[in-house]
């Protein structure tokens, strides 16, 4: 599977939990390596390995997912699905997010 974008009403952008524009938009995982082979709005996905059991959020790397809470002064929770084991994982994002203080 490709990267965590988040839809910006042009194009679509690495979603990051540094911006509040990822948190409160329309997400996607890339289909492939870039956007422009399509996106994925729910669903399974396979990744390469490192995921855990349990909620996965958006993470502050771009583009990427993690089972780390960001937990920084300015950045954005927002759950992004549930890891079944460390390859696969149900793509569910929650409309509900917060900014950390």
């Amino acid at each position: 599977a490709g990267k965590l974008y988040y839809w910006t009403g042009t194009t679509w952008s690495l979603a990051d939990a540094d911006v509040a524009a990822a948190a409160s938009s329309l997400l996607a995982i890339a289909i492939a390596n870039t956007s422009g082979k399509g996106m994925l709005l729910q669903g399974w996905v396979k990744a390469a390995s490192g995921l855990a059991n349990g909620q996965l959020y958006m993470s502050p790397t771009a583009g990427e997912v993690t089972a780390t809470q960001p937990s920084t002064s300015g950045q954005y929770v927002r759950v992004i699905g549930h890891g079944m084991n460390d390859v696969s994982f149900r793509f569910n994002p929650s409309n509900d997010f917060y900014e950390v203080e």
